[in-house]
C-alpha cells in the first residue's frame, strides 16, 4: 500500500527550487501538499493585514499550479504541532518534508515535530531552501555570528558556492483521496470593511509566476547597473 509523502509548505509557496518537494517526488509515492495557518502556537506572531492579503492570493496561486500538475493543496488552521501529525495519521503518510525556518519559536516547533514523527516511525527531513547560506554556517574564528558586514562578506566569498537552483516540478502525483481542506475564503484574510487593498491590487501581483517575471525583469534590465543604481 502506498504511503504518501507530506510536503509542509510554509514560507516557500512555490514549485521551483523547492528541496522538500523534490525529496517527496524522489521518494516515488503520491504527494500531499499541506499549508497550516498557525496563529496559535506560543511565540508565533500573527501576520499583519497586508501580509494576509498577500498570503491569500499566494495560496490561491499555489493551489491552482498544484492542480495543474495533478495535486491538491490542503489547508488547515491551528497549531502546527497538532495539525501536521493529525494529517499524517489521516493519510497514512510515511514521510514528511519541509524547508527550514529560522525564527526561534518556529525552530522549536519544527524540532518537536521531528522528534514526535520519528518516534512514530515516520521519515522526516528538512532542507535549506530560502537562504544562500544558513545562519550557523558563517561564523567568526571564535564561532560567533558576524556583527560587521565587511568581514562577513569576506568570509562568505571564501565559502563554496551555494547549490544550483532546482528545476520547477512539472508533475506532482496526488492521492486518490485527498484529506479534507479548509476553504481559503473562510480564513477571511482579505480586508472587506473597509477594503483598503486597492493600492496593493494595482501595484502587486502575488504568486510564483509573477515573482519569476519580476526576477527576469531585474536580471534583464537592472542587474548590470546595480552597483551604481542601488542607492538611487
Amino acid at each position: 500500500m502506498a504511503s504518501p509523502s507530506l510536503v509542509w509548505f510554509r514560507d516557500d509557496l512555490r514549485l521551483t527550487d523547492h528541496p522538500a518537494l523534490r525529496a517527496a517526488l524522489d521518494r516515488g509515492e503520491p504527494v500531499i501538499a499541506l499549508y497550516v495557518l498557525d496563529e496559535e502556537s506560543d511565540g508565533v506572531r500573527p501576520i499583519g493585514g497586508a501580509a494576509r492579503w498577500w498570503l491569500h492570493h499566494s495560496l490561491a496561486s499555489l493551489a491552482e499550479r498544484l492542480a495543474e500538475r495533478g495535486s491538491t493543496l490542503v489547508l488547515r488552521r491551528g497549531r502546527a504541532a497538532e495539525i501536521v501529525p493529525a494529517v499524517v495519521e489521516e493519510t497514512g503518510a510515511g514521510a514528511v518534508f519541509w524547508n527550514r525556518r529560522y525564527g526561534g519559536p518556529e525552530r522549536e516547533i519544527d524540532a518537536g515535530l521531528k522528534e514526535k514523527l520519528r518516534g512514530d516511525d515516520v521519515t522526516v527531513a528538512s532542507f535549506a531552501a530560502n537562504l544562500l547560506f544558513e545562519p550557523w554556517t558563517v561564523r567568526t574564528g571564535a564561532d560567533k555570528p558576524y556583527g560587521v558586514y565587511t568581514p562577513f562578506r569576506r568570509a562568505v566569498e571564501k565559502m563554496p558556492s551555494p547549490r544550483a537552483p532546482l528545476p520547477e516540478a512539472r508533475k506532482i502525483p496526488g492521492t486518490s483521496k485527498a484529506p479534507a481542506s479548509d476553504d481559503l475564503d473562510t480564513w477571511n484574510l482579505l480586508p472587506t470593511k473597509p477594503d483598503w487593498a486597492g493600492g496593493l491590487r494595482e501595484t502587486w501581483e502575488p504568486g510564483e509566476p509573477a515573482a519569476l517575471a519580476r526576477l527576469r525583469e531585474f536580471l534583464d534590465d537592472d542587474l548590470g547597473d546595480y552597483a551604481f543604481s542601488r542607492d538611487a
